[in-house]
Protein backbone atom coordinates (compact mmCIF):
# COMPACT_ATOMS: atom_id res chain seq x y z
CA UNK A 1 0.00 0.00 0.00
CA UNK A 2 1.41 3.28 -0.59
CA UNK A 3 2.05 6.41 1.76
CA UNK A 4 -0.74 8.41 0.34
CA UNK A 5 -3.49 5.78 1.12
CA UNK A 6 -1.98 4.70 4.45
CA UNK A 7 -2.31 8.27 5.42
CA UNK A 8 -6.39 8.12 4.89
CA UNK A 9 -6.41 5.02 6.41
CA UNK A 10 -4.30 6.48 9.55
CA UNK A 11 -6.89 9.26 9.40
CA UNK A 12 -9.82 7.24 9.19
CA UNK A 13 -8.51 5.03 12.31
CA UNK A 14 -8.46 1.84 9.88
CA UNK A 15 -4.88 0.68 10.45
CA UNK A 16 -2.29 0.72 12.97
CA UNK A 17 1.36 -1.57 13.12
CA UNK A 18 1.91 -4.25 15.26
CA UNK A 19 3.85 -3.50 18.35
CA UNK A 20 7.08 -5.59 18.54
CA UNK A 21 9.22 -6.02 21.63
CA UNK A 22 11.32 -8.47 23.25
CA UNK A 23 12.75 -10.00 26.48
CA UNK A 24 16.43 -11.08 26.94
CA UNK A 25 17.13 -13.39 30.30
CA UNK A 26 19.29 -12.30 32.92
CA UNK A 27 19.82 -15.75 34.07
CA UNK A 28 19.93 -19.28 32.27
CA UNK A 29 16.68 -19.82 29.88
CA UNK A 30 15.13 -22.52 28.63
CA UNK A 31 14.26 -21.25 24.67
CA UNK A 32 11.16 -23.06 23.68
CA UNK A 33 8.04 -22.36 22.88
CA UNK A 34 6.83 -24.71 25.24
CA UNK A 35 8.48 -23.08 28.02
CA UNK A 36 6.93 -19.42 27.19
CA UNK A 37 3.64 -20.63 27.29
CA UNK A 38 4.42 -22.85 30.33
CA UNK A 39 5.01 -19.48 32.14
CA UNK A 40 1.87 -17.79 30.21
CA UNK A 41 -0.35 -20.07 31.35
CA UNK A 42 1.29 -19.82 35.07
CA UNK A 43 0.60 -16.28 35.44
CA UNK A 44 -2.89 -15.40 37.40
CA UNK A 45 -3.68 -12.00 35.42
CA UNK A 46 -4.42 -13.62 31.89
CA UNK A 47 -6.19 -16.46 30.56
CA UNK A 48 -4.64 -17.85 27.49
CA UNK A 49 -6.35 -19.63 24.55
CA UNK A 50 -6.57 -21.16 21.40
CA UNK A 51 -2.75 -21.53 20.79
CA UNK A 52 -1.04 -22.84 17.93
CA UNK A 53 2.40 -23.86 17.61
CA UNK A 54 4.81 -24.55 14.83
CA UNK A 55 8.34 -24.30 14.55
CA UNK A 56 8.99 -20.65 13.96
CA UNK A 57 6.14 -19.40 16.20
CA UNK A 58 3.46 -19.38 19.24
CA UNK A 59 0.50 -18.02 18.25
CA UNK A 60 -2.56 -17.47 20.91
CA UNK A 61 -5.32 -15.29 22.97
CA UNK A 62 -4.55 -13.39 25.41
CA UNK A 63 -7.63 -12.71 28.28
CA UNK A 64 -6.94 -10.30 29.94
CA UNK A 65 -8.90 -6.81 31.85
CA UNK A 66 -12.15 -7.89 29.48
CA UNK A 67 -9.86 -7.24 26.66
CA UNK A 68 -8.37 -9.96 23.74
CA UNK A 69 -5.43 -9.50 22.25
CA UNK A 70 -3.81 -12.11 19.48
CA UNK A 71 -0.36 -12.23 20.36
CA UNK A 72 2.66 -13.65 18.44
CA UNK A 73 5.95 -14.82 19.31
CA UNK A 74 9.21 -16.04 17.98
CA UNK A 75 12.71 -17.06 19.45
CA UNK A 76 15.48 -14.87 17.18
CA UNK A 77 19.50 -14.74 17.33
CA UNK A 78 20.02 -11.37 19.38
CA UNK A 79 23.45 -11.01 17.03
CA UNK A 80 20.78 -10.39 13.81
CA UNK A 81 19.49 -7.25 16.17
CA UNK A 82 20.86 -3.99 14.99
CA UNK A 83 21.48 -2.43 18.06
CA UNK A 84 23.19 0.73 17.28
CA UNK A 85 20.16 2.00 15.95
CA UNK A 86 18.49 1.78 19.55
CA UNK A 87 18.66 3.86 21.84
CA UNK A 88 18.84 4.05 25.89
CA UNK A 89 14.92 4.42 26.78
CA UNK A 90 15.90 4.98 30.35
CA UNK A 91 19.16 3.89 32.61
CA UNK A 92 20.42 0.51 32.71
CA UNK A 93 22.26 -1.58 35.26
CA UNK A 94 25.98 -2.75 34.90
CA UNK A 95 23.97 -6.38 34.92
CA UNK A 96 21.45 -5.42 32.14
CA UNK A 97 24.08 -4.41 29.80
CA UNK A 98 25.92 -7.66 30.01
CA UNK A 99 23.02 -9.12 28.85
CA UNK A 100 23.73 -7.69 25.18
CA UNK A 101 27.43 -9.30 25.34
CA UNK A 102 26.69 -12.74 27.13
CA UNK A 103 23.22 -13.58 25.57
CA UNK A 104 22.71 -14.47 22.17
CA UNK A 105 18.65 -14.89 21.89
CA UNK A 106 15.80 -12.76 22.74
CA UNK A 107 12.18 -13.65 22.79
CA UNK A 108 10.01 -11.30 20.38
CA UNK A 109 6.34 -10.62 20.90
CA UNK A 110 4.45 -8.97 18.12
CA UNK A 111 0.47 -7.48 19.05
CA UNK A 112 -2.01 -5.31 17.83
CA UNK A 113 -2.78 -2.28 20.16
CA UNK A 114 -6.82 -2.11 20.75
CA UNK A 115 -7.95 1.96 21.12
CA UNK A 116 -6.23 2.79 24.37
CA UNK A 117 -2.54 2.22 23.17
CA UNK A 118 -1.36 3.01 26.68
CA UNK A 119 -3.11 0.70 28.41
CA UNK A 120 -2.24 -1.81 25.27
CA UNK A 121 1.02 -1.08 25.62
CA UNK A 122 1.14 -1.96 29.43
CA UNK A 123 -0.41 -4.88 29.20
CA UNK A 124 2.51 -5.71 26.48
CA UNK A 125 4.89 -5.24 29.55
CA UNK A 126 2.50 -7.91 31.68
CA UNK A 127 2.94 -10.56 29.33
CA UNK A 128 7.10 -10.19 28.57
CA UNK A 129 7.22 -9.69 32.37
CA UNK A 130 5.54 -13.52 32.83
CA UNK A 131 7.50 -14.84 30.32
CA UNK A 132 10.83 -14.79 31.43
CA UNK A 133 10.93 -14.15 35.26
CA UNK A 134 14.75 -13.12 35.61
CA UNK A 135 14.64 -10.21 32.78
CA UNK A 136 17.80 -8.78 31.85
CA UNK A 137 16.52 -6.63 28.94
CA UNK A 138 13.47 -5.31 27.08
CA UNK A 139 14.03 -4.70 23.51
CA UNK A 140 11.12 -2.18 22.16
CA UNK A 141 11.89 -2.65 18.60
CA UNK A 142 8.97 -0.20 17.56
CA UNK A 143 10.36 2.67 19.34
CA UNK A 144 14.14 1.35 19.29
CA UNK A 145 14.57 1.74 22.28
CA UNK A 146 16.81 -0.52 24.77
CA UNK A 147 14.83 0.02 28.64
CA UNK A 148 15.80 -1.76 31.74
CA UNK A 149 14.31 -5.04 33.18
CA UNK A 150 14.38 -3.76 36.69
CA UNK A 151 11.80 -0.74 34.99
CA UNK A 152 9.69 -3.76 33.46
CA UNK A 153 9.30 -5.73 36.95
CA UNK A 154 8.03 -2.37 38.47
CA UNK A 155 5.82 -1.18 35.86
CA UNK A 156 4.54 -5.14 35.28
CA UNK A 157 3.40 -5.15 39.11
CA UNK A 158 1.96 -1.99 39.24
CA UNK A 159 -1.93 -1.23 37.82
CA UNK A 160 -0.77 2.19 36.85
CA UNK A 161 0.11 2.55 32.94
CA UNK A 162 3.78 3.84 32.63
CA UNK A 163 4.14 7.29 30.54
CA UNK A 164 2.68 7.39 27.48
CA UNK A 165 6.84 8.67 26.20
CA UNK A 166 7.44 5.05 26.54
CA UNK A 167 5.24 4.62 23.52
CA UNK A 168 7.73 6.17 20.82
CA UNK A 169 11.13 7.68 21.02
CA UNK A 170 12.68 10.89 19.25
CA UNK A 171 15.54 10.84 17.25
CA UNK A 172 17.79 13.49 16.83
CA UNK A 173 19.87 13.31 13.66
CA UNK A 174 22.02 16.66 12.60
CA UNK A 175 24.60 17.64 9.57
CA UNK A 176 26.61 20.15 9.27
CA UNK A 177 27.02 22.49 6.13
CA UNK A 178 29.44 25.30 5.92
CA UNK A 179 29.98 25.74 9.99
CA UNK A 180 26.05 25.39 10.52
CA UNK A 181 24.24 22.88 12.13
CA UNK A 182 20.99 21.78 11.45
CA UNK A 183 18.75 19.42 13.17
CA UNK A 184 15.84 16.70 12.48
CA UNK A 185 13.94 15.43 15.27
CA UNK A 186 11.48 12.59 14.25
CA UNK A 187 9.35 9.61 16.24
CA UNK A 188 9.65 6.13 16.87
CA UNK A 189 6.77 3.87 17.63
CA UNK A 190 3.54 5.96 17.25
CA UNK A 191 2.52 4.04 14.11
CA UNK A 192 1.85 1.30 16.66
CA UNK A 193 -0.19 3.78 18.13
CA UNK A 194 -2.92 4.33 14.89
CA UNK A 195 -0.65 7.58 14.42
CA UNK A 196 1.79 9.22 11.47
CA UNK A 197 5.20 9.57 13.31
CA UNK A 198 6.08 13.33 13.94
CA UNK A 199 8.89 15.17 12.47
CA UNK A 200 10.66 18.88 12.29
CA UNK A 201 13.30 19.22 9.75
CA UNK A 202 15.49 22.03 9.44
CA UNK A 203 15.96 23.09 12.95
CA UNK A 204 19.20 25.62 13.77
CA UNK A 205 19.33 26.05 17.40
CA UNK A 206 19.59 23.11 20.23
CA UNK A 207 16.93 20.79 19.54
CA UNK A 208 15.40 20.34 23.66
CA UNK A 209 12.42 22.88 23.08
CA UNK A 210 11.24 21.54 20.19
CA UNK A 211 11.65 18.08 21.49
CA UNK A 212 8.89 18.89 24.00
CA UNK A 213 6.63 20.43 20.95
CA UNK A 214 7.15 16.71 19.48
CA UNK A 215 6.07 15.21 23.17
CA UNK A 216 3.51 17.39 23.22
CA UNK A 217 0.96 16.42 20.51
CA UNK A 218 2.39 12.91 20.33
CA UNK A 219 1.00 12.51 23.88
CA UNK A 220 -2.38 14.31 22.65
CA UNK A 221 -2.35 11.93 19.73
CA UNK A 222 -2.01 8.84 21.95
CA UNK A 223 -4.78 9.64 24.12
CA UNK A 224 -7.53 10.93 21.84
CA UNK A 225 -6.41 10.40 18.43
CA UNK A 226 -4.49 11.12 15.58
CA UNK A 227 -6.38 14.75 13.94
CA UNK A 228 -6.48 14.82 10.16
CA UNK A 229 -3.53 16.59 8.53
CA UNK A 230 -3.28 20.65 8.39
CA UNK A 231 -5.94 20.48 11.64
CA UNK A 232 -4.77 23.24 13.61
CA UNK A 233 -3.11 21.72 17.69
CA UNK A 234 -2.63 24.18 20.54
CA UNK A 235 0.54 22.89 22.70
CA UNK A 236 0.03 25.69 25.01
CA UNK A 237 0.78 29.38 25.39
CA UNK A 238 -0.93 30.23 21.93
CA UNK A 239 1.70 27.71 20.34
CA UNK A 240 -0.10 26.34 17.44
CA UNK A 241 1.01 23.50 14.78
CA UNK A 242 -0.43 21.56 12.30
CA UNK A 243 1.33 18.24 10.54
CA UNK A 244 1.56 17.81 7.00
CA UNK A 245 3.00 14.60 5.28
CA UNK A 246 6.31 14.33 4.53
CA UNK A 247 6.12 14.44 0.99
CA UNK A 248 4.44 17.58 0.78
CA UNK A 249 5.99 19.14 3.95
CA UNK A 250 9.77 18.73 2.31
CA UNK A 251 8.19 21.23 -0.71
CA UNK A 252 6.95 23.43 1.66
CA UNK A 253 9.89 23.80 3.66
CA UNK A 254 11.77 24.57 1.14
CA UNK A 255 9.49 27.32 -0.36
CA UNK A 256 9.42 28.62 3.52
CA UNK A 257 13.26 29.09 3.89
CA UNK A 258 14.02 29.16 0.11
CA UNK A 259 16.81 26.86 -0.09
CA UNK A 260 17.32 24.39 -2.67
CA UNK A 261 17.85 21.36 -0.39
CA UNK A 262 17.17 20.04 2.89
CA UNK A 263 20.40 19.23 4.71
CA UNK A 264 19.13 16.61 7.05
CA UNK A 265 16.19 14.72 6.56
CA UNK A 266 15.69 15.10 3.12
CA UNK A 267 14.65 12.60 0.36
CA UNK A 268 18.00 10.87 0.21
CA UNK A 269 17.81 10.11 4.35
CA UNK A 270 14.81 8.51 3.39
CA UNK A 271 15.90 5.66 2.01
CA UNK A 272 16.33 2.86 4.30
CA UNK A 273 12.89 1.41 4.18
CA UNK A 274 12.59 3.09 7.97
CA UNK A 275 12.16 6.52 7.59
CA UNK A 276 10.18 6.81 4.10
CA UNK A 277 6.66 5.42 6.00
CA UNK A 278 4.40 7.99 6.71
CA UNK A 279 5.20 10.92 9.28
CA UNK A 280 3.97 14.50 9.11
CA UNK A 281 6.02 17.49 9.64
CA UNK A 282 5.03 19.78 11.63
CA UNK A 283 4.78 23.14 11.31
CA UNK A 284 4.16 26.32 12.80
CA UNK A 285 0.66 28.26 12.46
CA UNK A 286 0.78 32.26 12.17
CA UNK A 287 -2.17 34.75 10.97
CA UNK A 288 -3.28 31.75 9.47
CA UNK A 289 -0.47 31.14 7.58
CA UNK A 290 2.50 27.47 7.69
CA UNK A 291 5.40 28.98 8.64
CA UNK A 292 8.65 27.39 9.97
CA UNK A 293 8.36 26.10 14.20
CA UNK A 294 11.60 28.66 14.79
CA UNK A 295 9.17 31.41 14.59
CA UNK A 296 8.38 30.43 18.51
CA UNK A 297 12.25 30.16 19.44
CA UNK A 298 12.19 33.31 21.39
CA UNK A 299 8.76 31.95 23.31
CA UNK A 300 10.32 28.13 23.65
CA UNK A 301 13.22 29.90 25.26
CA UNK A 302 11.31 31.51 28.09
CA UNK A 303 9.72 28.57 29.61
CA UNK A 304 6.52 28.04 28.40
CA UNK A 305 3.47 26.18 29.84
CA UNK A 306 2.61 22.95 27.60
CA UNK A 307 -0.34 21.59 27.92
CA UNK A 308 -1.10 18.52 29.68
CA UNK A 309 -4.03 16.47 29.54
CA UNK A 310 -6.42 16.27 33.09
CA UNK A 311 -6.07 12.08 32.37
CA UNK A 312 -2.37 12.47 32.35
CA UNK A 313 -1.84 14.43 35.38
CA UNK A 314 -3.83 12.28 37.48
CA UNK A 315 -1.72 9.43 35.71
CA UNK A 316 1.21 11.58 37.10
CA UNK A 317 -0.45 11.59 40.31
CA UNK A 318 -1.52 8.42 40.94
CA UNK A 319 1.97 6.52 40.49
CA UNK A 320 3.86 9.04 42.77
CA UNK A 321 1.14 8.21 45.71
CA UNK A 322 1.61 4.48 44.63
CA UNK A 323 5.07 4.63 45.32
CA UNK A 324 5.81 7.33 47.91
CA UNK A 325 6.82 4.95 50.30
CA UNK A 326 9.89 4.90 48.30
CA UNK A 327 10.69 8.31 48.86
CA UNK A 328 9.75 8.69 52.16
CA UNK A 329 12.27 5.88 53.07
CA UNK A 330 14.72 6.71 51.44
CA UNK A 331 13.88 10.34 53.08
CA UNK A 332 14.26 9.26 56.50
CA UNK A 333 17.88 8.02 55.60
CA UNK A 334 19.11 10.54 53.82
CA UNK A 335 17.68 13.94 54.62
CA UNK A 336 20.86 15.56 56.18
CA UNK A 337 23.49 14.12 54.12
CA UNK A 338 25.40 16.52 51.83
CA UNK A 339 24.21 16.53 48.53
CA UNK A 340 20.83 15.30 48.87
CA UNK A 341 17.43 17.29 48.16
CA UNK A 342 13.94 15.48 48.54
CA UNK A 343 10.97 17.97 46.22
CA UNK A 344 7.36 17.53 46.10
CA UNK A 345 4.85 18.58 43.52
CA UNK A 346 1.58 19.52 44.76
CA UNK A 347 -1.90 20.56 43.31
CA UNK A 348 -2.65 23.55 44.90
CA UNK A 349 -6.41 25.13 43.90
CA UNK A 350 -6.06 28.26 41.63
CA UNK A 351 -7.93 31.69 42.58
CA UNK A 352 -11.44 32.45 41.26
CA UNK A 353 -11.64 28.50 40.28
CA UNK A 354 -14.89 27.54 38.84
CA UNK A 355 -14.22 24.02 39.61
CA UNK A 356 -12.15 22.05 42.03
CA UNK A 357 -10.00 20.47 39.56
CA UNK A 358 -8.46 24.17 38.76
CA UNK A 359 -4.99 23.50 40.39
CA UNK A 360 -1.90 25.43 39.97
CA UNK A 361 1.03 22.53 40.25
CA UNK A 362 4.32 23.33 42.17
CA UNK A 363 7.14 22.17 43.51
CA UNK A 364 7.88 22.00 47.22
CA UNK A 365 11.24 21.24 48.91
CA UNK A 366 10.59 18.79 51.73
CA UNK A 367 11.60 19.27 55.29
CA UNK A 368 9.42 16.57 56.80
CA UNK A 369 6.74 14.18 56.30
CA UNK A 370 4.49 12.68 58.74
CA UNK A 371 1.32 10.63 58.88
CA UNK A 372 -0.18 11.69 56.06
CA UNK A 373 1.00 15.35 55.76
CA UNK A 374 3.94 16.97 54.35
CA UNK A 375 5.67 20.28 55.85
CA UNK A 376 7.96 21.88 52.76
CA UNK A 377 9.12 25.15 51.24
CA UNK A 378 7.77 26.78 47.77
CA UNK A 379 10.60 26.86 45.30
CA UNK A 380 9.27 28.45 42.50
CA UNK A 381 6.62 31.54 42.13
CA UNK A 382 2.89 31.08 41.87
CA UNK A 383 1.11 32.59 38.64
CA UNK A 384 -2.26 31.98 39.84
CA UNK A 385 -2.51 31.06 43.89
CA UNK A 386 -2.31 34.65 45.21
CA UNK A 387 -1.88 33.61 48.99
CA UNK A 388 1.03 31.70 48.12
CA UNK A 389 4.81 33.30 46.92
CA UNK A 390 8.10 31.81 46.91
CA UNK A 391 9.84 30.54 49.59
CA UNK A 392 6.71 30.40 51.64
CA UNK A 393 6.80 27.24 53.99
CA UNK A 394 3.90 25.38 53.87
CA UNK A 395 1.56 22.18 55.57
CA UNK A 396 -0.44 20.04 53.42
CA UNK A 397 -2.28 17.31 52.76
CA UNK A 398 -0.49 14.48 50.55
CA UNK A 399 -3.49 14.33 49.22
CA UNK A 400 -2.55 16.83 46.79
CA UNK A 401 0.52 15.37 45.66
CA UNK A 402 0.89 14.99 41.92
CA UNK A 403 5.17 14.19 41.68
CA UNK A 404 8.32 14.02 43.64
CA UNK A 405 11.65 14.09 42.61
CA UNK A 406 14.70 12.85 44.80
CA UNK A 407 18.48 14.02 44.07
CA UNK A 408 21.35 12.13 45.10
CA UNK A 409 24.60 13.61 44.34
CA UNK A 410 25.03 11.68 41.61
CA UNK A 411 21.50 11.02 39.87
CA UNK A 412 17.55 11.31 40.24
CA UNK A 413 15.01 9.66 41.33
CA UNK A 414 11.56 9.67 39.87
CA UNK A 415 8.34 7.43 40.45
CA UNK A 416 9.32 6.30 37.36
CA UNK A 417 12.86 5.73 37.75
CA UNK A 418 13.05 4.64 41.48
CA UNK A 419 14.29 1.55 40.45
CA UNK A 420 17.89 2.95 39.90
CA UNK A 421 18.10 3.59 43.64
CA UNK A 422 18.45 0.02 44.61
CA UNK A 423 19.83 -1.23 41.60
CA UNK A 424 23.17 1.18 42.47
CA UNK A 425 22.66 0.29 46.17
CA UNK A 426 23.33 -3.47 44.77
CA UNK A 427 26.01 -2.25 42.80
CA UNK A 428 28.10 -0.87 45.75
CA UNK A 429 27.22 -3.47 47.79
Amino acid sequence: MKNNELYEYLMDGKTKLPSVMGIVPHTEYIFTFENILYNLKNSQLFDVKNVRITQEKLNCDILIQNKNFKVEFHIYNLKELDLEIMKLGNKLGADELSCLKNKTQYIESKMYFDNDSLVSYHIQLKILDAIVPNKGLLLDISSLKLLSGEWLKLVANSDICPSPTYLYSVHVVYDEYDEETKYWLHTHGLHRCGCVEIEIVEIEFEPDEYISIINTIAKRFIENGMIRTEKVVDVGDGMDFVWVPWEKGLKKIKQELKIEEIIVGGKEDRQDGLHDRPSGILFAVKDKQFTHPSIYHGLLQDNPVFYVTTSETDRMSSLAKERFEHFRNILSFYKHIKGWRFLIKLGIIVDSYEDINQKEHLWFNVESIYDDKVDAVLLNKPYWVSKMKEEDRVIYDLDTMTDWIIYSPTEEFTPDSIYRFYQMENEIH
